[in-house]
């Protein structure tokens, strides 16, 4: 087999678009050269593609995935679409030609190579807001699942070498610490939030975006530490659940700084009443003695 590299220059007057074209000759066993011209560099390396949307399902056009140059990236809003379907020609040609899959919806995104797709038929990418889970910890984020089908299975785990990417817009007025900032899994069994090894969250104080790469799809959200708070209690930004954002108990008496006085009360209490009971002893001694005098 030869390879030849043949270039269009652009002619001086002619509106003529510049083409670089790898010419590779095959000799078939009838003895004949075919020439087949593949355009090296041909297509966009960014396409951000309308999705159409019917009944909950966004849909990309052939069109835009045709687009997408080699090793390039589609990026795809599906709005307030429930999931994002690929037929089975797209995800062929997305594979083929090794392209990065970029599908936000609200706050939150995924991106992974169109390499873990099969030839197995459509594929699917969900990205579904936790509302049940909201209000139960103080997150920095909207709490996300996400998941990836095809052929009716689930691609779940990837390859170390090359991982998802997770991306998460968060509430920087909640932000204290941004070393501190972390992106945690919800474990559905133990009913808890927790840190992974695979996960490696950067997040970034100018834009506001945690990215974290990941080997598994689950349900994950941004947090400043564990994000653990009392189920039963609303989570409170910046205090304790229950009280206002100096995380003090609403109620009870500030002084003119604006700070919780302290809380006496029960001391007072508890005197109050060891007098009353020895007040009450008192008396009855008295009476007691006074009327073994009247025996007498």
């Amino acid at each position: 087999m030869k390879t030849n590299t043949a270039t269009l220059k652009r002619i001086p007057g002619v509106d003529t678009i510049l083409f670089h074209f790898i010419i590779k000759t095959q000799t078939y066993e009838m003895g004949t050269n075919f020439p087949i011209l593949i355009p090296a560099t041909a297509g966009e390396p960014n396409v951000t593609a309308e999705p159409v949307v019917k009944d909950g399902v966004a849909a990309v056009k052939d069109e835009d995935v045709q687009r997408v140059a080699r090793n390039g990236k589609i990026t795809v809003d599906i709005g307030g679409a429930a999931l994002l379907k690929f037929s089975r020609e797209q995800v062929r040609s997305l594979k083929e030609k090794n392209v990065a899959v970029h599908v936000k919806s609200g706050a939150a995104a995924i991106e992974l190579p169109a390499a873990y797709f099969e030839d197995a038929g459509d594929a699917t990418v969900a990205i579904k807001k936790r509302k049940d889970l909201d209000g139960k910890v103080q997150a920095l984020s909207g709490i996300y699942s996400f998941e990836i089908k095809q052929g009716g299975k689930e691609v779940a785990k990837f390859d170390k070498n090359r991982p998802a990417k997770l991306y998460f817009t968060v509430d920087q007025s909640k932000v204290k610490n941004p070393k501190n900032v972390k992106v945690l899994y919800y474990d559905e069994e133990k009913k808890k939030w927790t840190e992974r090894e695979d996960l490696k969250p950067v997040y970034d104080p100018k834009t506001g975006v945690a990215v974290a790469e990941t080997l598994r799809l689950s349900t994950y959200a941004v947090f400043e530490g564990t994000g653990e708070t009392d189920k039963n209690a609303p989570a409170v930004p910046g205090g304790q659940a229950g009280g206002d954002k100096n995380g003090d108990r609403q109620g009870e008496p500030a002084d003119k700084g604006g700070k919780r006085l302290p809380d006496t009360a029960a001391g007072d209490s508890n005197w109050l009443f060891a007098g009353i009971l020895l007040t009450l002893s008192g008396i009855c001694v008295h009476r007691i003695q006074k009327r073994r005098i009247h025996q007498q």
